[in-house]
């Protein structure tokens, strides 16, 4: 109702109407809408192209809004490009120090992890931690946030030591930042739960989880980030040696991310390998297809943590 308005008031190529578009995209992505959300950016980016030229740093957020609606429905290249495109226009007009420069510089080193493009994604995250360490004002939130994305980073390039350097870092200065139990904080504790798996560290893995669930729920967030906090839960006890309880959050999570399975598929292909696990265990059905979509998944990735993950599903492939 009020981007109709708006419209009616300013003309429908106003930029006025392309802030109304933003704020509808913004409401969509905080219910999880994000194809509608993705419309919204798109129709504001066509809107300011149209009345500021394609130059204008407003330009630059538009590409910036659509781009993170293409991160979330796992159109990467899109994602990437899409902070290529504004990083170029604030290079050109605010400069290599300000806020914007580094959380384009943040947000495509996302999309080129997500993509496989590890190095890039490493190069572009080093340089956004330059940025937001010498940015005033919201410094430390951005700069935590870098620093998650850095341990994630390492973590797909099998150095965990480093990996958990930055994870540590992320939590104690996300903490300060925001306090205890906001769901940012819940995110460095998801990520500090898969390296306390990697280094068999099934009891501290398993309480993070459970904690970062716990904030979830207390929160609005976006469901996969209780899924993702359901599958470590269930990694944990998989590996305590607990499948029959590992099946109820794992299934809690295959659900939220099946629903829209392109979103996601890291996250997928992570929950249903370790599906296939529990059920291997337990006697349950579909081992074969859950561990052969993981197997397809994984085996095209070319990260030391998808390396280990094939090796885990061609073990449940392999004849006894």
């Amino acid at each position: 109702e009020a981007l109709r308005l708006t419209e009616e008031a300013h003309g429908p190529e106003q930029v006025q109407v392309s802030r109304a578009l933003d704020t509808l995209g913004n409401a969509y992505t905080c219910r999880g809408d994000h194809d509608k959300a993705k419309a919204a950016f798109a129709r504001a980016l066509e809107v300011r192209l149209r009345s500021l030229g394609p130059k204008h740093p407003v330009v630059a957020h538009s590409y910036r809004n659509l781009a993170m609606a293409s991160n979330y429905t796992g159109e990467y290249r899109n994602a990437a490009e899409g902070n290529a495109r504004a990083r170029a226009i604030y290079l050109a007009t605010v400069g290599r120090g300000h806020l914007h420069t580094g959380v384009t510089l943040h947000n495509e080193g996302l999309a080129r992890r997500l993509l496989g493009e590890l190095d890039a994604a490493l190069a572009l995250h080093r340089e956004a931690e330059e940025v937001f360490a010498a940015v005033d004002g919201k410094r430390e939130a951005n700069l935590a946030s870098t620093y998650n994305q850095l341990g994630a980073d390492h973590w797909m390039l099998g150095d965990t030591a480093t990996a958990r350097v930055y994870a540590e870092k992320a939590l104690a200065l996300r903490r300060a930042a925001h306090g205890p139990t906001h769901s940012a904080v819940g995110e460095d504790l998801l990520l500090l739960a898969r390296l306390d798996l990697e280094d068999k560290r099934a009891a501290d893995a398993l309480a993070r989880a459970r904690e970062a669930a716990g904030l979830f729920e207390s929160v609005q967030v976006r469901p996969v980030l209780k899924a993702r906090a359901s599958t470590l839960e269930g990694e944990a006890l998989l590996m305590q040696g607990d499948a029959a309880s590992a099946l109820p959050p794992l299934t809690r999570a295959r659900e939220i991310l099946e629903l829209h399975p392109t979103w996601e598929p890291y996250s997928l292909a992570e929950v249903r390998l370790a599906m296939a696990e529990a059920r291997a265990r337990t006697g349950g059905p579909d081992v074969r297809p859950l561990a052969e979509a993981a197997l397809a998944f994984f085996a095209a990735r070319p990260d030391a943590a998808a390396r280990r993950s094939t090796a885990r599903a061609r073990a449940l492939l392999t004849p006894r």
